[in-house]
This record gives structure tokens, C-alpha cells and sequence, in this order.
């Protein structure tokens, strides 16, 4: 593997961007179902700029690496968070991973999450998270437990259903 590693910068927007919309277009793609859905190009250009403003301010709890070979070809991004409540309390939460998929099969992702366990180390954090949608079972694959399963309802249909709810009890006189 020829890539080179290393912390991403602020004057990386374009690669990040680059590669971010290359991510949700790629994972929306496979997953059309997949929520919330976002604008690729639109998307990834808010992404990069908050991640840009956060390194140019040295946040430390932003998490991110690029991988180069002459050109960006993936990146990861996480962020060290600290829960109020609960057990391990800090932890890093990891929501973007990519690597181009004509570099794929390089070893350019384990070296990104080398990178990621190596700087989860330093700081102390004990676990990674992630979310994923249904029907991503590469998670599962590589030997992550699943914790939680989050649910999403449009407010009119929860609406409309707590009404007719609503007017079942009242008819069975519990209202």
C-alpha cells in the first residue's frame, strides 16, 4: 500500500467534500431507503465546511483522517463524545467511512481504522460506535455487536394515528 496517512487539515475542503458526496451518493444509492435522505453535492459541502471551521479551530474532539495516494482516496471521520449518563461515559461515535472503490481491496480501510484505534487510544476512549441502516450488514461482518435499533415515524402519521387511538377509547368510554 503506497497511501499515505494523516490528520486532516483545514485546507482540505475540496478533498472532503470530494469524498463525501462520493459516500452518500454510493450509499444512497445502495440503500435508496435510507434516512434521513440527503442532496449528495449539498450535503457534502455543509459536512466539509463545519469539518473545515472544526479543525481550523483545533476542536479536539473531531476525529479525522485522509488517506492520500497522489489524490484523497478515503477518509474517516469521528467524533469523541462524553455521555452524562451511563457506561463506558466517553466514547468515539464514527459516522463516516469511505474509501474510493477503485482503491478498494488496498488495505486503505483497516489502515483508516488503524488510524482511528490508534487516536481512540490517546485520548483514553475505550468504544467506537456507529450507526447503520437496514440491510448494512457489513458492520455485523466485521464483528460489532448490535446495541440499538432507532425507529423514525413522520409526525402527521403518528398524528393521525394517536387520533383514531384517541377516538377508539372514547367510544369504549376510557378517553
Amino acid at each position: 500500500m503506497s497511501v499515505t496517512l494523516r490528520r486532516a487539515a483545514a485546507g482540505d475542503r475540496f478533498a472532503l467534500e470530494t469524498l463525501s458526496a462520493a459516500l452518500l451518493d454510493e450509499h444512497q444509492t445502495q440503500f435508496p431507503d435510507a434516512y434521513p435522505a440527503l442532496p449528495p453535492l449539498r450535503a457534502a459541502a455543509i459536512y466539509a465546511a463545519e469539518w473545515v471551521q472544526r479543525l481550523g479551530a483545533n476542536d479536539p474532539a473531531l476525529i479525522l483522517w485522509l488517506a492520500a495516494d497522489r489524490v484523497p482516496v478515503g477518509f474517516i471521520v469521528a467524533e469523541a463524545v462524553t455521555r452524562p449518563v451511563g457506561q463506558p461515559a466517553s466514547v468515539a461515535f464514527a459516522e463516516w467511512w469511505y474509501v474510493d472503490p477503485q482503491q478498494r481491496g488496498r488495505g486503505i480501510g483497516r489502515a483508516l481504522e488503524g488510524a482511528l484505534v490508534d487516536d481512540c487510544r490517546g485520548r483514553g476512549l475505550t468504544h467506537i460506535e456507529c450507526y447503520a441502516v437496514p440491510g448494512d450488514l457489513q458492520w455485523a461482518r466485521r464483528g460489532w455487536q448490535r446495541t440499538a435499533v432507532k425507529f423514525v415515524r413522520g409526525v402527521e402519521e403518528f398524528a393521525a394515528d394517536l387520533a383514531l387511538a384517541a377516538r377508539g377509547h372514547e367510544q369504549e368510554g376510557i378517553g
